[in-house]
């Protein structure tokens, strides 16, 4: 998950030696699973949310239980 819910939201990439590879780093149009893996995954994670990149009502949102 990258920058709120923008097309490059979600991203694929390589893993080398533990570091991500940014070279390979693809746009993926996720199934709404994945949409609904990391609400729920922020909604438990407060300090997650609190630090994101989304916009106060997009974390009200999240804090409800709401798929962003």
């Amino acid at each position: 998950m990258i920058a709120g819910n923008k097309q490059n939201r979600f991203l694929s990439m390589d893993i080398e030696d533990g570091q991500f590879d940014f070279n390979s780093a693809q746009n993926v149009d996720a199934p709404m699973y994945y949409h609904q893996l990391t609400s729920s995954e922020l909604k438990r994670n407060k300090t997650m949310l609190n630090n994101s990149v989304l916009s106060p009502m997009q974390i009200d949102l999240l804090s409800q239980g709401c798929v962003v």
